[in-house]
């Protein structure tokens, strides 16, 4: 079930709203049994993912899979979908799987976090107050079942909703709140806390308070790169936010360096039409203008441009779990 509620596409009304911060998703809260376990999505899911989630699903009943693990199914599928810009089809899955999940008791943590990720998609598809709605009944489900790092974790991402809302004081405060609460539970969180990290560094230099966004972000890289040394999405979102950071303390050689290797990360390992590339480009774009260099931002906005061409979000609808 879906209500009509239409996005505005003009370019820079989205993309500037729409910073390179969105956290990636955690796409299922736990592993079936006799299948393999992908605790987070932390590289771009193949066609061959998502055909042997599909598979999965077709063959529930003779592979003996209950109402939670399909729902299960369908959510990670969702992630997938979404993860490859698919998506209508990431939205349609997310919603096959809330439906099931919301009626197996046993299942609330695997419902909050696939409301979570519709939250995520809604943000992504510019449906802010949806986002909201979704990510706040996520957040108050895992407060319910006490899940420390889960709370953590929903606070971090509903800064990022607050973020691009513009609601900055809201955005660093949740922020904050998320990076408190990883280190009380002694969970790391990869991802998860580097998100929490970026999302104050923008809300804090949006706030006038960019000395305190610039050690964050420099903080975040560090922290990136002891987790691993290979390059990925976070460590190009961290990029971007530090050159955001530093832009704005007037660094502005440093800045252009550092936005440019993030955009250069995200380019690498994502689709040209992904809204956080875009995002990441459009930051590039003010960068470029501010320090009056236009035709390079022209072939920044021409680049934005013919990506997002065709691609309007004609299905941008509300589901039923949005307007909740």
């Amino acid at each position: 079930m879906s209500h009509s509620h239409h996005v505005p596409m003009g370019l820079r009304r989205v993309w500037t709203l729409l910073f390179a911060f969105t956290p990636w998703l955690t796409s299922v809260a736990w592993p079936l049994q006799g299948l393999p376990a992908e605790s987070s999505v932390t590289a771009a899911p193949t066609a061959a993912w998502i055909d042997r989630d599909r598979g999965l699903i077709r063959n529930a009943q003779q592979l003996h899979l209950n109402a939670a693990q399909v729902g299960s199914l369908w959510t990670r599928l969702g992630a997938e979908y979404q993860d490859r810009a698919m998506f209508t089809e990431s939205e349609a899955a997310y919603n096959r799987g809330l439906a099931m999940l919301e009626r197996e008791p046993e299942a609330r943590s695997t419902y909050a976090l696939a409301l979570g990720n519709l939250g995520s998609l809604y943000m992504l598809t510019h449906r802010l107050d949806a986002a909201e709605r979704c990510r706040r009944r996520s957040l108050e489900i895992y407060e319910r079942l006490g899940d420390a790092t889960a709370i953590a974790r929903a606070k971090g991402y509903l800064g990022g909703v607050y973020l691009t809302m513009r609601r900055n004081k809201d955005a660093a405060s949740f922020a904050s709140q998320a990076i408190q609460g990883f280190a009380a539970a002694s969970d790391e969180a990869g991802d998860d806390r580097t998100a929490a990290m970026l999302i104050y560094a923008y809300a804090s230099c949006m706030s006038n308070n960019c000395a305190d966004g610039l050690r964050t972000a420099e903080e975040a890289i560090s922290f990136i790169k002891a987790q691993s040394p290979v390059s990925s999405r976070s460590l190009g979102q961290a990029h971007v936010a530090l050159g955001f950071a530093e832009q704005r303390t007037g660094n502005m050689q440093k800045a252009g360096d550092d936005i440019r290797e993030g955009v250069r990360i995200l380019d690498e390992l994502l689709p040209p039409t992904h809204p956080l590339l875009l995002g990441a480009l459009e930051t590039y774009r003010k960068y470029l203008t501010e320090n009056h260099r236009e035709s390079e931002a022209a072939e920044v906005a021409d680049r934005q441009r013919r990506a997002t061409e065709g691609a309007a979000c004609s299905h941008c609808t509300v589901s039923v779990e949005g307007l909740r």
